[in-house]
C-alpha cells in the first residue's frame, strides 16, 4: 500500500462523520462524556474562583481585625496614661482627697409647696461645706 493512501486512510479514520459509523452508540457515549468534561471544567474553574474570592475576603477581613486589635491596644494604652496622669495630679494638687462613704452628706428633699418668703434663699449653705466637696 502506497504512503499517499495509508494518510488517506488516517484522515477518513479520524473524520468525526466517519469515526463512529459502525458503532452509532459510541458516538453517543462519547458525546456525553465529552458534555460531562466540559461541566466539569467549567464547574472547577467556577468553584476556583469562588475559593479565590473567599480567600481576598478573608484577608481584607483579618487585616481590618489585626488594625483594629491594634487601634483597641493603643486606646487601652492611651485610657491608662491618662489615668495615671489624672491620678499624679490629683494627688498633688491640694484640698483634693479621695472620696469616702463616711464624708458623704445625706440632704432631705425640699418641700414640694415653698412659702414664698423662702423661695428666694437657697436651701443650701454652701459655706459650711469643706472645700472639695
Amino acid at each position: 500500500m502506497p504512503l499517499r493512501s495509508q494518510l488517506q486512510q488516517i484522515k477518513a479514520d479520524l473524520l468525526p462523520r466517519n469515526r463512529y459509523q459502525h458503532v452509532p452508540w459510541l458516538g453517543q457515549l462519547h458525546k456525553v462524556a465529552d458534555g460531562v468534561l466540559i461541566a466539569a471544567v467549567a464547574s472547577t474553574a467556577v468553584l476556583c474562583a469562588l475559593v479565590l474570592n473567599l480567600q481576598i475576603s478573608w484577608s481584607r477581613s483579618y487585616g481590618e481585625l489585626e488594625e483594629a486589635q491594634q487601634l483597641r491596644q493603643q486606646l487601652v494604652e492611651a485610657v491608662t496614661v491618662l489615668r495615671a496622669s489624672l491620678r499624679s495630679r490629683a494627688q498633688v494638687s491640694d484640698g483634693l482627697s479621695t472620696t469616702r462613704s463616711e464624708d458623704l452628706i445625706f440632704m432631705e428633699p425640699p418641700p414640694a409647696h415653698l412659702p414664698v418668703a423662702l423661695q428666694s434663699q437657697p436651701l443650701i449653705n454652701y459655706n459650711r461645706f469643706l472645700r472639695g466637696y
